[in-house]
């Protein structure tokens, strides 16, 4: 027998995971040419060892790095970060991604359509239903 509401909570994080990852995208607006486009410090498969800015790692491919934000948010999820637990809010998670840019957190829930008191657990977990229309 299938069990339904395994796979919809599968999809309710893959969903909220695709979401996070373009909001995140969308207010990076990192250069085309890095191959990063969530600006992420994590090296994953595909980094070329060249860095840009802070020590940004530059990908060989751009389906290399949306693999490497995919994984970096995946492990998040999975509450397998000490850097980003699923107990903090995308107002904090913001501030620790961005390097403390003003806004963003808000700026994600906004894209998000979901309170910037959110946390990362009810993202992943579908709590709070996310919405892609201003993706």
């Amino acid at each position: 027998m299938v069990n339904l509401r395994y796979w919809q909570e599968r999809g309710n994080k893959l969903s909220a995971l695709s979401n996070l990852q373009a909001a995140i995208i969308q207010l990076e607006g990192s250069n085309p040419s890095y191959n990063n486009p969530g600006d992420i410090t994590d090296e994953f498969a595909g980094a070329t060892g060249e860095t840009f800015g802070a020590g940004i790692p530059i990908y060989s491919t751009p389906e290399s790095g949306l693999a490497a934000l995919q994984q970096k948010l995946s492990n998040i999820f999975a509450g397998n970060s000490t850097t980003y637990p699923l107990s903090m809010t995308l107002d904090q998670f913001g501030a620790t991604y961005s390097g403390n840019t003003p806004g963003y957190g808000a700026n994600l829930a906004n894209i998000l359509n979901v309170p910037s008191s959110t946390t990362l657990g009810e993202l992943a977990s579908g709590a709070n239903a996310t919405s892609s229309g201003d993706l």
